[in-house]
């Protein structure tokens, strides 16, 4: 019963409320919101107990270790998730929610325990993979002398396409000034005209068409919102044109 309620919920995303409706209503239990909570918590400490043997499991198809590290904050001031996973089985090694990110706790609390088991396992180290945090630079430069280490490439793109996606968001500010205004002046017009005119309804989709369109938002690197806003533009403009000379829409 446990697993199958830890599957339900981390598996397929079951909420309580949800959990709780499955165990009352399908399978006639009576327990209340609390003592399904509980559950999760018993499936999450078993999950956690039989963590340690998989791993010694997993590593022990390999022949070196490459690992990902990573420390995630919701924000500043928080604690900070920090997660190594083996890159070549997939498999998350550690994860520590620390107060703090210096580099002799990163090295303590993260590669000494790391250390211990390729060691125990007969395993070499043959790189690091990381955002290039200094913290955990220094951390693998104190505990893994000699191990190579590299940048993410996600990291490296991001940072290296940064000067590209400043000026496309510049561009789309300067294309929403341009146009809000008078979108906004045109859309009175066309509220203006009388319900029976054919042409309203239609016009009053394109200006629809064109406050979506400046919502348009952008993810560094590569999808940058300016272009994806003009290019829309564009394509609205050319629709529009069309509409006139087939004699469909005035405007």
């Amino acid at each position: 019963m446990v697993v199958k309620i830890g599957y339900r919920r981390f598996w397929h995303h079951q909420t309580m409320d949800e959990l709780h409706d499955w165990l009352t209503q399908e399978l006639w239990l009576v327990l209340s919101c609390r003592q399904v909570i509980n559950l999760i918590a018993d499936f999450l400490a078993m999950l956690r107990a039989a963590q340690a043997t998989r791993i010694r499991v997993e590593l022990g198809k390999l022949n070196y270790l490459v690992v990902g590290v990573d420390g995630m904050q919701p924000e500043k001031g928080n604690k900070c998730l920090y997660i190594v996973r083996e890159i070549q089985a997939g498999l998350t090694l550690v994860a520590e929610s620390l107060e703090e990110g210096a580099n002799g706790t990163l090295s303590q609390r993260l590669f000494e325990p790391l250390k211990v088991l390729a060691q125990e396992l007969g395993l070499s180290w043959q790189g690091v993979v990381s955002d290039a945090q200094e913290s955990i630079r220094l951390a693998v430069a104190q505990s893994l002398p000699g191990v190579p280490h590299q940048a993410c490439h996600s990291h490296c793109l991001r940072d290296a396409g940064q000067l590209t996606f400043e000026a496309d968001r510049t561009m789309k500010k300067q294309l929403k000034a341009a146009i809000r205004q008078p979108l906004y002046r045109l859309e009175k017009r066309i509220q203006a005209l009388s319900i029976e005119n054919g042409f309203r309804p239609v016009l009053l989709d394109y200006a629809q068409a064109m406050h979506s369109t400046l919502l348009e938002g952008g993810m560094a690197p590569f999808e940058l919102g300016g272009v994806a806003v003009f290019e829309a533009l564009e394509a609205l403009a050319a629709s529009l044109e069309r509409c006139q000379k087939k004699g469909l829409i005035r405007c």
